[in-house]
């Protein structure tokens, strides 16, 4: 069986990101100020792609994108 994440972003919603809370509220204690906000938005881009591999810097396959074999890739 094979399982894919999924993320689908409505097309009308240019904040769809825009998910603010307090850091407090959030379960963060350690903030540069009492009334810190965090973008959970953010926080879930920058966890899925934490693991990402970098570019290729090898001149040969500057103009190919490449992916990780272990994550499918679907364009529509």
């Amino acid at each position: 069986m094979v399982y894919m994440l999924t993320i689908h972003l409505g097309q009308d919603e240019v904040d769809c990101f825009s998910a603010w809370v307090s850091a407090r509220d959030a379960g963060i204690r350690d903030t540069p100020e009492p009334d810190h906000k965090v973008n959970y938005g953010k926080l879930l881009l920058q966890a899925l792609f934490e693991h990402w591999r970098g570019v290729e810097t090898d001149p040969e396959n500057r103009l190919y994108f490449s992916v990780p074999k272990h994550i499918p890739l679907i364009l529509r």
